[in-house]
């Protein structure tokens, strides 16, 4: 059989476009974002998968060897507790076995006297002394069933204990011998101040059973109890615990006078050990917690090494890689900077070290192309401004030609010679049109500054209502409200009448009565206030929305639509000149009239001197 020729993996890969197509959408992320993808999977994430096993098994270890160190503390803390209760075994059992007592308690007094001297001479024995010498044991007590004896000492009658909790709860469970735990609230602030009570209780039935009930009670000293298990060096929190309580806690002290803590306020769960212990055939439990494992503690020892070396292995690779990505992309987002500066028009050079490497040669490329495009656009841009040059000179020329052939003087000859004749033959109202026309179109013609005084404009306004009179007759009136110290100010030519031009035209016109139109000019401090009002034909509710989003939004390109192109022009030249500051208020009603409201802040206008003077006086 005959084999082919051995192809690379790699090759092999490329060849069927399984390599390309893995890593193509690696070319979309930034350059910064692929070092960092560098460092991630290559440096951080094998790093921390690496110590975290190590840090996971040395500290299963240490915990561990902890909780066999809490293990065997805890059987110290079992022998303790033992080592105290033998005490009070020991005190308890030379009672129970005494005859004397036995005897004492069991025996009928006829008088009071028999019994205190039978009580004396009780004291002497020392099975009632011992708890004397101890300093575990507090108090012992006995109890019987017989009334011939007096309660006093260490002895008292069961007829006076019957109601108390102790009692009924040792008669309850039946057994030969009880731990009472309870808190007693009146002890809590007289001195000692000891209202813990840890007690234990059982029958004096050593010598069978009389007939006559007889109970021992051997109270425990609480804070003793307490210092002596917490002396048993233990390292964490110890909790000895019944079936419902907090017993003993070795980190509290002083804590005799407060109730006892519930059980259940433990988590039981949380605890590293736990360990019964038979306490006069109950069963208390001892449990153990450590909340000093940390991950510090389980690297004792290694601890600092281990850190230093993951500062090492985390901080070289991030220096260099941040050294090597600065390098790289500074340079190509300033190479991108000046590419966005080519395609607004702007084309300089990149004055930055480019460096020998690849980046380094595509920036002298940029460079050599820039100053290429450079002298290229100084060839064309010479050749076309000279080209329009020619262009202009040939439109002047047209220009010149045309206004020679057309010669304004001529029309206003003209309008002269008709409104002289007009006079000549008594057709005085013909011969003022006539002049007003006149005005208007010398106006027009002669443009010259497009800023005029409000007096200038206000006298080409009445040229054209005069002319509009001539037109309508009685039918049209107007009127002029004008402040004197407001006609100096310089405003947009042709701004006020185009506003009168349109109450004329779409107000007036459209009635048949009698139509009115006015010119309000007044100011303030801050701002020029004209109003044109008609009670002409009004403008409906959808036209006027329309006109005042036009007016307030008014732009170049709203001019190619030929409605309301007047009052867009002036609206546009007024914002022109007064840095967009201008406010239009337009309101109407169908049939009865509009009104126009423009406010032009007076710090965009010239002219305002004589007002200013005129407010100044007013204030003095």
């Amino acid at each position: 059989m005959k084999l082919g020729k051995k192809i690379p993996l790699k090759e092999y890969l490329k060849k069927i476009g399984i390599f390309e197509n893995k890593i193509q959408f690696l070319n979309d992320y930034k350059i910064g974002t692929k070092l960092i993808i560098i460092f991630v999977g290559c440096v951080l994430l094998p790093l921390v998968v690496t110590n975290t096993v190590i840090i996971t098994l040395l500290s299963e270890q240490a915990r561990q060897d902890q909780l066999s160190n809490m293990k065997k503390q805890l059987e110290v803390e079992e022998y303790s507790i033992d080592s105290v209760m033998n005490e009070a075994v020991a005190a308890m059992k030379n009672v129970y076995v005494d005859w004397s007592i036995n005897k004492f308690l069991e025996k009928k007094y006829s008088r009071p006297s028999d019994y205190f001297d039978a009580y004396n001479e009780l004291l002497d024995k020392a099975s009632l002394q011992y708890f004397y010498r101890t300093q575990i044991v507090k108090n012992i007590t006995i109890y019987a069933d017989n009334n011939t004896i007096n309660d006093g000492g260490n002895v008292g009658k069961i007829a006076n204990v019957k109601d108390t909790e102790w009692y009924q709860e040792f008669k309850a469970q039946e057994s030969e011998v009880m731990v009472y735990v309870s808190y007693d609230e009146s002890k809590k602030y007289v001195l000692p101040n000891v209202a813990r009570i840890v007690s234990v209780i059982r029958k004096l039935n050593y010598y069978g059973d009389s007939g006559i009930e007889k109970i021992l009670k051997v109270d425990f000293n609480y804070n003793e109890v307490a210092r002596q298990l917490a002396f048993s060096q233990v390292q964490g929190q110890v909790y000895t615990c019944n079936e419902d309580y907090i017993l003993f806690y070795n980190k509290e002290q002083n804590v005799a006078n407060r109730e006892f803590t519930p059980l259940n306020s433990l988590d039981l769960g949380d605890a590293i050990a736990s360990r019964e212990v038979s306490v006069f055939e109950q069963n208390w439990t001892i449990y153990a917690y450590d909340d000093s494992i940390s991950f510090f503690d389980s690297l004792t020892g290694i601890g600092p090494i281990a850190i230093v070396l993951i500062a090492i292995n985390l901080f070289l690779p991030t220096v260099t890689l941040l050294l090597i990505g600065k390098s790289i992309s500074s340079r190509i987002i300033l190479t991108q900077e000046h590419l966005k500066k080519v395609k607004q028009g702007q084309y300089e050079l990149i004055e930055a070290n480019p460096g020998k490497d690849e980046i380094g040669g595509l920036i002298n490329n940029y460079n050599r192309m820039v100053a290429k495009v450079k002298e290229l656009i100084d060839v064309v841009f010479k050749e076309k401004v000279e080209k329009q040059e020619l262009e202009l000179s040939k439109k002047e020329a047209e220009l010149v030609a045309l206004h020679s052939q057309i010669n304004p003087h001529f029309m206003f000859n003209t309008l002269e010679s008709i409104r002289m004749r007009s006079l000549i033959k008594g057709e005085e109202e013909t011969a003022e049109a006539i002049g007003q026309m006149a005005i208007l179109m010398r106006r027009t013609i002669y443009w010259g500054s497009d800023m005029i005084t409000i007096r200038e404009e206000l006298e080409f306004t009445q040229a054209y209502l005069y002319l509009q009179k001539y037109r309508f007759g009685d039918k049209l009136s107007f009127w002029f409200h004008i402040k004197e110290e407001c006609l100096p100010i310089r405003i947009p030519k042709l701004t006020i009448v185009t506003f009168v031009e349109n109450s004329c035209v779409h107000g007036i016109e459209k009635i048949s009565h009698a139509g009115d139109v006015s010119i309000t000019i007044s100011a303030n401090t801050e701002f020029l206030f004209v109003e044109i009002s008609d009670n002409g034909y009004g403008i409906s509710e959808k036209q006027l929305a329309q006109i005042r989003e036009k007016m307030q939004n008014a732009n170049v390109s709203m001019l190619s639509d030929a409605e309301n192109v007047g009052i867009l022009n002036a609206c546009l030249r007024l914002k022109s000149a007064t840095s967009n500051r201008t406010i239009f208020e337009i309101s109407s009603q169908e049939g009865k009239g509009t009104d126009i409201t423009i406010q032009i802040p007076l710090d965009e206008l010239d002219g305002c001197e004589e007002l200013m003077k005129k407010v100044d006086e007013e204030n003095d």
